[in-house]
């Protein structure tokens, strides 16, 4: 059952909510469209403000991570989050991370999916 690039990335970017994977430093590998649009941003957009959760905490887009927490606990998270882009309205997210591990058992990826509390049925 071998899927290629492009059938995953479209499957990705039509999911309803905010998808995303970041390495362990924080750097975010790939995000799906949902997740710009919760960001008001194009791609290159985020690419450039937005795809470092490090970054998003000290400018104050995150008041504090759940990766942090993911990171440190080793298992899945889920809280809720708030999102603060200037210039628009925050967005209160439910917020659900979790760890994706390596051979030797060490956190490499954490894979994400905000759903905002306006989003949820």
């Amino acid at each position: 059952m071998g899927m290629d690039f492009e059938l995953i990335k479209l499957i990705f970017d039509n999911l309803e909510y905010p998808l995303y994977l970041n390495d362990r430093s924080g750097k975010t590998l790939c995000a799906n469209d949902a997740l710009l649009r919760l960001y008001h941003c194009d791609r290159d957009e985020f690419e450039r403000l937005y795809a470092d959760v490090y970054h998003l905490k000290d400018d104050g887009v995150y008041a504090s991570t759940i990766f942090e927490r993911v990171l440190q606990q080793k298992e899945a998270v889920c809280d809720w989050s708030e999102v603060i882009i200037p210039r628009h309205k925050s967005s209160i997210n439910l917020v659900s991370q979790s760890p994706i591990f390596d051979q030797d058992g060490n956190v490499k990826y954490v894979v994400g999916v905000n759903f905002p509390l306006e989003m949820i049925r």
